[in-house]
């Protein structure tokens, strides 16, 4: 009984993707209508300015800081993911240096004043990297091991609560 974000990434050509996608969802009115469920397009996506021209369901993860286009594209941006390796090269054990932690604060702290929750994708998938990350303010933690770290980042949100 709570919202459910599908983040969809795409590999092959974006606008034909999506049209396939769209498709494929299109039957599937339960799912489509239901507005606690949200189809988020990762990967390759079309141009921003094209994002209006997609159904209401399906939203964009926004992989820029750069200021959104025009107000309207605003409403189809779910999230904003950067590649972590453009911040740092950080391998997620021991800690993140002084100045990294600058640049990774700086990048979070953008992607808020945009008004979106944010993601690094080609990050440490590590419990250090894990609990760096949500004591940074990072929104969604991007791993491999969906299990291992919810069940940490409980552990972590019960030991600051």
């Amino acid at each position: 009984q709570q919202p459910l974000q599908l983040l969809i990434d795409i590999k092959s050509e974006a606008i034909e993707t999506l049209q396939a996608i769209i498709a494929m969802l299109s039957g599937y009115p339960d799912l489509i209508l239901n507005p606690d469920i949200s189809f988020v397009i990762s990967g390759n996506r079309p141009p921003p300015v094209k994002y209006t021209d997609y159904p209401d369901y399906i939203l964009f993860d926004y992989q820029s800081l750069e200021a959104f286009l025009e107000d309207t594209i605003g409403g189809k941006v779910a999230l904003i993911s950067l590649n972590f390796k453009n911040i740092s090269n950080w391998n997620g054990e021991g800690s993140l240096a002084p100045a990294d932690v600058e640049k990774v604060s700086a990048t979070i702290n953008k992607a808020h004043s945009l008004g979106k929750p944010f993601r690094f994708w080609g990050c440490p998938d590590t419990e250090t990297a894990w609990r760096t990350f949500a004591e940074l303010g990072v929104d969604f933690i991007n791993t491999d091991q969906p299990y291992e770290s919810a069940h940490f980042l409980k552990s972590l949100y019960n030991e600051m609560h």
